[in-house]
């Protein structure tokens, strides 16, 4: 017997038939009316249809949108099945595994064997599954299960690879980033020369007739006890600075009056001559470390970026512990610093003096204090300024490394070019 079947959109399919079917995705589209369908009275959960003579058999899942249903015909063995094996166990369900599209490279879903009757499917020999991309909604579930260990293996796999070719690369990057042996040492030697030069340029600055004049006319300098006026001292003693730098013999000091008399004893001649000695072979030194410096920096400009900041900064620290320890010697015992600087220079008995000699009243003890911290001042300003500019900051060493990066890809892609116009 049976009974018409109304398109009712009230009714809910929720037999485990119909469960069965919406899970694994046994359904496809239909768009043929509703109207001849029939229900078995004796089963009212299956409908049946006049036309296949009770042979095959509908199974019916309403949507929310009214009067639209998806169908799928299926043959009554096979719902006979369904129905008898919902309750199977899992392990008798063929797992479905995640394939990668070489294509897209995304993970798509497929059956690799007839799905157990469990899972809604006939386990007869030669019958072929349906597809589980017929069912969008079973791969994002599928995908989720217990059936995706050999997938995580493959993806598992292939995620280490690429670490290690990550890790590959870095390595080899960091190796063509790392600074060769020639701008490491120009670096060492940058650190060493450039406070070297700073020094001796600070030497020169107060070695000169302007440092001489504002010192004699600065409030608080000691006035000449036998005679001399400041106009003598700017006088007389710009002589001795000019005769430091010039290419003048001992003449240049040894024919000078004051009163008809010679200015300098021949004792203080020689001195000065020694003195200019000194200072020719200290200026030309810096002048030679300077001209390296450039050379140095250009080079690591060129080869190792970020070389010359880090080679001013380790030269400004250790040019300034240098100096601090120098000013407490000073500071601690003036005349013991004074004279171990001088024996360094001059041998004993050369260069101590009366207090009545010219020297000594145009360079007294006061000059050679101000002298000091002149020269002090000037370093240590300098070294300072130039510790906070290269100050090794995340940003500042970001900015290097990046740079270095660049330089050795451009390098390495020039020489691929070359070799590729050679071959």
């Amino acid at each position: 017997m049976a009974r018409s079947f109304p398109d009712d959109d009230s009714r809910r399919a929720d037999s485990s038939e119909f469960e069965s079917g919406l899970d694994y995705g046994a359904y496809a589209e239909d768009d043929a009316s509703t109207a001849d369908r029939t229900q078995d009275v004796d089963d009212p959960e299956r409908v049946v249809d006049p036309e296949l003579n009770g042979e095959q058999a509908t199974e019916t899942i309403h949507r929310p949108d009214p009067g639209t249903h998806s169908t799928t015909t299926l043959d009554r063995s096979e719902l006979d099945a369904m129905a008898a094996g919902d309750g199977r166990p899992a392990e008798q369900q063929t797992p479905r595994f995640l394939q990668d599209d070489p294509d897209d490279g995304q993970d798509t879903i497929s059956a690799s064997s007839p799905v157990a009757s469990g899972a809604g499917y006939d386990e007869e020999p030669g019958r072929e599954p349906v597809a589980a991309s017929a069912a969008p909604g079973l791969a994002g579930a599928t995908a989720v299960g217990a059936g995706t260990a050999a997938a995580g293996w493959g993806r598992e796999d292939r995620r280490r690879e690429f670490r290690d070719a990550e890790a590959r690369a870095a390595a080899r990057d960091e190796a063509l980033e790392g600074t060769p042996a020639g701008p490491r040492v120009l670096q060492v030697l940058l650190a060493l020369f450039a406070p070297i030069v700073l020094l001796i340029g600070a030497v020169r600055l107060v070695a000169s007739p302007v440092f001489l004049w504002l010192e004699y006319h600065r409030p608080g300098f000691p006035a000449d006890a036998y005679g001399f006026t400041t106009q003598d001292r700017v006088t007389y003693g710009s002589y001795g600075m000019d005769y430091l730098f010039n290419a003048a013999p001992s003449r240049y000091l040894a024919e000078l009056q004051a009163d008809g008399s010679p200015l300098f004893t021949a004792s203080e001649v020689a001195h000065m001559t020694d003195v200019k000695v000194v200072m020719l072979v200290t200026m030309a030194v810096g002048l030679v470390l300077a001209v390296l410096c450039v050379l140095f920096m250009v080079s690591l400009a060129r080869n190792a970026k970020g070389g010359i900041r880090r080679a001013l900064f380790a030269g400004s620290l250790w040019l300034l512990v240098l100096m601090i320890a120098l000013a407490v010697l000073a500071v601690v015992g003036w005349q013991a610093f004074f004279a171990g600087f001088h024996s360094l220079f001059f041998a004993d008995g050369t260069w101590t003096f009366a207090a009545s000699d010219t020297l000594i009243r145009l360079y007294p003890n006061q000059f050679w204090i101000d002298a000091g911290i002149a020269v002090a001042g000037i370093v240590v300003l300098t070294a300072l300024i130039t510790l906070i500019a290269t100050w090794p900051t995340r940003r500042r060493r970001i900015d290097s490394r990046e740079a270095q990066r660049d330089l050795v890809r451009r390098r390495a892609y020039w020489a691929e070019a070359a070799e590729t116009d050679v071959s």
